[in-house]
This record gives C-alpha cells, structure tokens and sequence, in this order.
C-alpha cells in the first residue's frame, strides 16, 4: 500500500519522483531564472533538504515534493501547498542560528529560485516579494562572480517582469528588485551599472509615491521604498544592508539612496 504523502491532495507517492512523471508539461521559464534554478539545483543535496524542511505536520510532504524538483528539475505550475509554505517558511530562518549554517544556505538559495520561477508563472502569493529579494542578496555566494552574474540577470528580468503587471497586488514591491540591481552591480564592481540603477530607483519610486492610483492606504508615511509596499517587516534588515554600501565612486545617486534609507529627508 502506497503511503500517503499528499497534504490532503489525494495524490499517492510511492516515492518523491512519483508526482514528477504525472506533471503536466512545464510552461517556458525565462532563461535567466532557469540558470539560476539550475545553479542551486546542482549545490543543494538531500540532506540539505533533509535538514532543512520546516519542521511541521507537512513536514514529510515538504521533503518529497523538494526532493522532487532536486532529483527532475520539475516544478509545479500550479499552486503548491508543499512549495508555497517551504519558501515562506524558510524565509524567516537565520542562517548563523540554524544547526547547519552552510546546509541551510544551500537549501534556502533553492528554494528562493523556484520562488523567483513561481513569481514569472503568475503564482507568487499574498508574501511580499521584497522579502525574497533580500535573501537571494544576503545568501549570495561570496567570491563566486558566477553566482553573483546570475542574480544580476534574475534580478534585472524580475523587476521588469513585476512592474509590467498592472494590477497585481504585490507589483509595488518591484523597486527592491531594482534596488538589488545597484546593489549587485556595486558589489561586482560596475559602478556605473550602479549608479544608472540607483538613479532609475529614485525615479520609480518617485513615480509611484506621486501616483494616485497607487496609493496604498497606511503605508504612506514618508519612508523611502516602505512607503509603497505593504510588507515591512524587513525594513531593519533593508536598512542595515543599504548602510554596508561603499559607494568607492562616490556616486551622487547612490549616495542619495543611502541617504533616504538613513532617513532623510526627500
């Protein structure tokens, strides 16, 4: 008898490729997220997903459906329970605090790319996308430009992506994107990508702020790029990155961006 590791899906595994072989055939993934994908894919182990599955009643449907992807590179392109609450859920984690820090980066660099894949499906959920984008930059592999050229291109077709969807609820978190762009390119040296970044950020930003089709009510308050999402729970996090920004340049536009995120005024 088959055991049952569906969540209440009706759907028997026998083993973690079984939901795999009946997937319909996968819609297109923009190349610069499959390369990503792959680029985790090919670092993350079993034990990592192991190790690092929330540990909850799914807990065991979690680790069949992770496994999965591992082993096929198949995603689901539908909404997943199974994959929506391992990226939620993984999302709060503190690497330094988990048992296996290293493990546990692994692990979450995966699972943020297939978020990063759902979210051009049209299937990211009601979490705050801005969330996602400050992981995948804190999780970057330090010393690896192979790594930190993949984000870039990811980050680049994200942000475009988010901004073209008119109307969708999370779309006022895609200046992150563009924030992780500048902030990227400083890190890889191209000064002048970052600046042109951080320039076109205070230009969107000050788009949507002035919009009043895009008023978001009680988030208005004043706070750069927090002013227009309802997701804040990062603001911290945000702040302390932006603050490390060497800025070697001197660059006037990144220089202002800092400033605001220092809390200054506009």
């Amino acid at each position: 008898m088959p055991r049952d590791f569906s969540g209440g899906s009706g759907i028997l595994l026998e083993d973690s490729l079984t939901l795999f072989h009946k997937m319909p055939p996968l819609p297109s993934i923009h190349p610069d997220l499959k390369a990503l994908f792959e680029f985790t894919r090919r670092r993350v182990t079993e034990d990592d997903i192991w190790w690092n599955v929330p540990n909850d009643p799914g807990s065991q449907g979690y680790s069949d459906l992770w496994k999965g992807i591992r082993l096929t590179g198949g995603i689901p392109c539908k909404y997943e329970v199974n994959l929506s609450e391992v990226i939620n859920l993984t999302r709060w984690g503190k690497p330094q605090k988990e048992k296996k820090p290293k493990s546990f980066l692994a692990f979450r660099r995966f699972t943020s790319a297939v978020g990063l894949i759902q979210i051009s499906w049209g299937l990211g959920d009601d979490a705050g996308e801005n969330y996602l984008a400050h992981n995948l930059l804190t999780d970057r592999i330090h010393g690896n430009p192979q790594h930190l050229d993949l984000l870039r291109r990811a980050f680049a077709f994200t942000g475009r992506f988010l901004k073209d969807q008119t109307g969708y609820i999370l779309s006022h978190d895609y200046p992150f994107f563009i924030l992780g762009e500048m902030m990227l390119a400083e890190w890889a040296g191209d000064h002048a990508a970052a600046g042109s970044h951080a320039a076109r950020l205070l230009i969107q930003e000050e788009e949507i702020w002035t919009d009043p089709e895009a008023h978001l009510p009680g988030r208005k308050d004043g706070r750069f790029l927090f002013c227009v999402t309802r997701y804040n729970q990062f603001e911290a996090e945000w702040t302390d990155l932006v603050a490390k920004l060497k800025n070697p340049e001197k660059d006037p536009n990144i220089a202002r961006v800092m400033d605001l995120f220092a809390g200054g005024s506009r």
